[in-house]
C-alpha cells in the first residue's frame, strides 16, 4: 500500500478537526470547541477555514488544471475571510460575518463572540496567498515569498502553542497570538508542513533553495541557534514566571489574612462599644423614669450625659428611644441614604454602612429584668478599614483589596482603590469562571491567577471574613508583577539573537572552507563516477566485441579445420592430422575463454537480489550439477552444517560452482579424495570453507590465484582458464565479504570466503 503523502495525510486531519468543530457549534457542546474548560475555544469561521484548507490539501496534484483552479479559488476564500477578520479588528467594527448568535450560548475571553483572532486571521492569509501563488511560481522571488509565506503560517502556530505554555498573556497582555486556541495552533501548524508537501512536489518546489552546500547549512544553522535563543528565553522566562508566582501569592495571601483579621477585631471592638451603650443600668433606669412620667429633668439630663460621653469616644451619632420609639436623646448625625448597607450575620446584625467611609450601625434594644425599655441606634465610623481599603501599602500602583456581598444573582462591591465607587458586577468573568469575590463569598480561601471584573490578569488571594456573609479579597495586576521580568527578557532575547547571528557568521566563516572541499570532492566523486561509466560502456562495447566480432573468425578456423580433416586427411601425414587437432582444441579453449570473460564482465554490473538463501541447499544442487566431474571417482565428502545468508542466489551459487569444481579438478591424480565443506562465525561474519587434499600450490603465488588467466599449474595437467577465482572474488566483495586461500604444494589447498552475519545486524 502506498504511503499517505504529508500533504494528504494534513488536508485529512485538517478536514476532521474543522468538521468536529463545527459540529460542536452547533450541538453546543463545549467539549468539541476547546480542548479543555476554561481554554478559548476555536470559532467557527476558523473551523470552516481547516475545512476549506483540508479539502485543498487533498485535491490531487495529478491533474494540473484541476488543482490549480480548485487550490485558487479556495485560496481566495481564505484570503477574503482573514482579509475581512482583520479589517474588523482594525477599523473595531462589526461586518456581520462572525456567526455571533451561534456563539452566544458559549462564556469565553472572546468579548466579540464569534470572531476570529487576528493572529489565526493572518496564519489563513498567508496560507490563502500560498494556495495561489504556489502553482503561478515562474521566478525564484516567487518560490522564495511562498516558502516564506509557509515559514510563516507555521511561526504562528508555534508561537500560540509557546504563548500556552508559559502563560503569555501574563507576560505580554497584548501578546498578538493569545487569543489563538490551542487546537488552532496545532491546525496551524499542520497547515505548513501540509502545504510544503503540496508545493515540493511542483517542479520548482523541488528546486533546493540554495544553490551552495554552505549557504543551505548556515541557514540551518541559523535556524537552529535561533531556536535555541528563544527556547532559552522561553525556559528562563518560565522559571522566573514560577518563582514569581510563588511569591507574590505567599504574599497577597499574607496580606489577605492580615486585613480580614483586622477587619474581625474592629467589627467586634466596634460590637462591644455598642453593647455597653445599651447594657447602661442607669440609662435603663432613666429611661423608664421618663415614660412614666416621673422625671425631675435629673434623669433626662443623664442619658444626655451619656451621649455626649459615647460621642467623646468616637461614635459619629448615637440615639436612645423609649419603649414608644420616641427619642429621648440624641447627638452626632446619622448617616442619610447610605450608598450601600450591608446586614452582618453577627449576634447584634448590626450593618456595615458606605458614606464616603465605612460606618458600623447598631440598633440594639435595652433590657432589665422588668423587661425591654426601649433601644440604642448607634454609629461607629471605620477610618482604618476606609484606609485599607483605599490604600494597599506594599502592592504596587495596581495593588486593590475589595469587599463584597452576594446579591442575587450579582456582587455588590464597596468602593476600591482602583474602583472608588459602590458598584455590582455579575459573578463571573468574561470567560465564565467564578471571581475571587464569588468564591470569597462562598466560603472558598485561596489564591488564583484569573481575570477580574475589570477583565484583567490578576494575582488574586480571596477569602471570607468570618462567617458574617463577607468576601475580600487581594490582589494586583499579573502585568505589574512580571513588568520587570518583560523588561529583562526582551534584553536577554535580543542579546541571544544578536549571540546566534554571530554564531550564524562564525558558522559560516568554518563551514565555508570545508564546503568548498566538499563541493570539490563531490565534483571529483561526479568525474570518477563519470570516468567509471565511460569505461563501463567501454567494457560493454568490448564485451560486444568479444562475444561476436572474435567468434566469427573462431568459427571459421574451426570449421576450415573440420572441413580440412574430413576431405584431406588421407593426404596428411599424421603429423599434420595432430596440428589439426592441437587447432580443433585450441578453438574449444579460445571459447571456453572467451565465455568466462564475458561473464567476468558482467559479474561487476548485473543487479543483486537480496534474499535469504540456504547455503546447504545450494551447496547440494551445486554438487548435483559436478556429478558427471565425480562419476567414477572416488571422492569421500565432508560437508559440514552451513548457516543460511542473506545474498544473491545465482551470484553465491556461481561462488560454490567454481570452488567445488576447483577441488574436484586438483584432486584427481588422488586415489581418495578428501573435499571437506565447512563454515563458523566470526567476528560478526560468516566464514566459509571448500578443503581439499588435491595439489595445493605454493603461497608466494597465492595473490595470484585471484586474478585475471591467473593459473598456478599448466594447462596439460590441469584445465581451465583462470578467470573462475577473479569470479569468486568479485561476487563475494559485492557481497561485502573477504577471500583468501592456504596451501602446500602437493597436500592440499583450502579456500575460504565470509558473507556478513544477517542474524547480528
Amino acid at each position: 500500500m502506498k504511503p499517505l503523502s504529508p500533504s494528504t495525510a494534513g488536508g485529512a486531519l485538517l478536514a476532521l478537526l474543522g468538521g468536529v468543530v463545527m459540529l460542536g457549534w452547533w450541538m453546543q457542546s463545549s467539549p468539541l470547541v476547546r480542548v479543555l474548560p476554561g481554554f478559548t475555544p476555536m470559532v467557527f469561521n476558523t473551523a470552516l477555514c481547516f475545512v476549506l484548507a483540508g479539502s485543498a490539501l487533498l485535491t490531487p496534484v495529478s491533474d494540473a488544471v484541476r488543482y490549480r483552479r480548485v487550490t485558487t479559488a479556495i485560496g481566495g476564500v481564505l484570503a477574503i475571510i482573514a482579509a475581512l477578520v482583520l479589517a474588523e479588528h482594525l477599523l473595531q467594527t462589526k461586518l456581520g460575518i462572525d456567526w455571533a448568535p451561534l456563539h452566544a450560548w458559549l462564556n469565553d475571553s472572546n468579548p466579540n463572540a464569534g470572531r476570529m483572532s487576528s493572529g489565526t486571521a493572518c496564519g489563513f492569509l498567508m496560507s490563502g496567498a500560498v494556495l495561489i501563488l504556489a502553482t503561478r511560481v515562474r521566478r525564484p522571488w516567487a518560490g522564495t515569498l511562498v516558502r516564506l509565506l509557509t515559514l510563516g503560517v507555521g511561526a504562528i502556530g508555534v508561537l500560540g502553542l509557546a504563548g500556552y505554555l508559559v502563560s503569555a498573556s501574563l507576560l505580554f497582555p497584548r501578546y498578538l497570538f493569545v487569543g489563538v486556541a490551542v487546537h488552532t495552533a496545532t491546525g496551524l501548524l499542520v497547515l505548513a508542513v501540509g502545504l510544503r508537501s503540496a508545493w515540493r512536489r511542483l517542479e520548482w518546489g523541488r528546486v533546493p533553495l540554495f544553490a551552495r552546500e554552505d549557504d543551505r547549512i548556515t541557514f540551518v544553522g541559523a535556524i537552529v541557534l535561533a531556536a535555541i535563543a528563544l527556547a532559552a528565553g522561553i525556559v528562563s522566562f518560565a522559571v522566573l514566571q514560577d518563582r514569581v508566582q510563588t511569591l507574590v501569592s505567599g504574599n497577597v495571601h499574607a496580606e489577605l489574612t492580615r486585613r480580614t483579621d483586622m477587619f474581625r477585631d474592629l467589627i467586634e471592638l466596634r460590637e462591644i462599644n455598642a453593647r455597653i451603650a445599651a447594657t447602661r443600668p442607669a440609662v435603663i433606669r432613666n429611661l423608664r423614669a421618663i415614660h412614666a412620667g416621673r422625671d425631675d429633668s435629673s434623669d433626662l439630663a443623664n442619658v444626655k450625659a451619656v451621649v455626649d460621653s459615647f460621642l467623646k469616644q468616637g461614635f459619629s451619632a448615637i440615639a436612645y428611644r423609649d419603649a414608644d420609639g420616641k427619642v429621648i436623646a440624641s447627638g452626632g448625625a446619622f448617616a442619610q441614604a447610605p450608598a450601600m448597607a450591608v446586614t452582618l450575620t453577627t449576634p447584634d446584625k448590626p450593618e456595615l454602612l458606605w458614606t464616603d467611609g465605612f460606618l458600623l450601625r447598631h440598633r440594639i434594644p435595652l433590657r432589665d429584668s422588668a423587661g425591654e425599655a426601649g433601644t440604642v441606634l448607634a454609629e461607629q465610623p471605620l477610618p482604618v478599614l476606609t484606609r485599607f481599603a483605599q490604600n494597599v501599602l506594599g502592592m504596587g500602583a495596581t495593588g486593590d483589596m475589595g469587599l463584597c456581598v452576594r446579591h442575587e444573582e450579582q456582587l455588590q462591591c464597596f468602593p476600591q482603590r482602583l474602583n472608588p465607587k459602590v458598584f455590582s458586577t455579575p459573578l463571573v468573568n468574561i470567560a465564565g469562571e467564578p471571581l475571587p469575590a464569588t468564591r470569597a463569598v462562598r466560603g472558598e480561601t485561596g489564591v488564583i491567577i484569573t481575570r477580574d471584573y475589570r477583565a484583567q490578569n490578576v494575582v488574586a488571594a480571596f477569602g471570607p471574613v468570618g462567617d458574617w456573609g463577607l468576601g475580600m479579597v487581594v490582589k494586583i495586576d499579573a502585568a505589574e508583577i512580571f513588568q520587570p521580568i518583560r523588561e529583562q527578557l526582551q534584553i536577554v532575547i535580543g542579546l541571544l539573537l544578536l549571540l546566534a547571528a554571530a554564531g550564524t557568521l562564525l558558522l559560516r566563516s568554518q563551514i565555508r572552507p570545508l564546503a568548498t572541499k566538499l563541493v570539490d570532492a563531490e565534483t571529483q566523486a561526479r568525474s570518477r563516477t563519470a570516468e567509471v561509466e565511460a569505461a563501463n560502456r567501454e567494457l560493454e562495447a568490448f564485451s560486444y566485441s568479444v562475444s561476436h566480432d572474435l567468434r566469427a573468425p573462431l568459427r571459421h578456423i574451426a570449421g576450415f579445420a573440420e572441413m580440412l580433416a574430413g576431405e584431406c586427411s588421407s593426404a596428411l601425414s599424421a603429423a599434420g592430422l595432430r596440428y589439426l587437432g592441437v587447432i580443433s582444441d585450441s578453438v574449444k579453449q579460445m571459447g571456453r575463454l572467451i565465455d568466462d570473460l564475458l561473464l567476468f564482465s558482467q559479474m561487476g554490473r548485473v543487479e543483486m537480489r537480496q534474499t535469504r538463501v540456504s547455503m546447504a541447499e545450494l551447496v547440494k544442487q551445486v554438487l548435483q550439477e559436478l556429478a558427471g566431474d565425480a562419476n567414477g571417482r572416488n571422492i569421500e565428502w565432508d560437508i559440514q552444517s552451513l548457516p543460511d545468508v542473506r545474498g544473491d542466489f545465482s551470484l553465491l551459487k556461481q561462488v560454490w560452482a567454481n570452488l567445488l569444481s576447483n577441488a574436484i579438478k586438483y584432486t584427481r591424480p588422488r586415489d581418495l579424495a578428501r573435499i571437506e565443506i565447512g563454515s563458523r562465525r566470526e567476528s560478526g561474519e560468516l566464514e566459509f570453507h571448500v578443503r581439499d587434499n588435491g595439489a595445493g600450490f605454493d603461497m608466494k603465488y597465492a595473490e595470484k590465484l585471484f586474478g585475471v588467466f591467473q593459473r598456478l599449474h599448466r594447462a596439460e595437467e590441469f584445465e581451465g582458464t583462470g578467470i573462475g577465482l577473479a569470479n569468486v572474488r568479485r561476487i563475494v566483495a559485492r557481497h561485502g565479504g573477504r577471500t583468501w586461500a592456504q596451501a602446500k604444494v602437493d597436500e592440499g589447498a583450502t579456500f575460504y570466503f565470509t558473507l556478513p552475519d544477517s542474524e547480528r545486524r
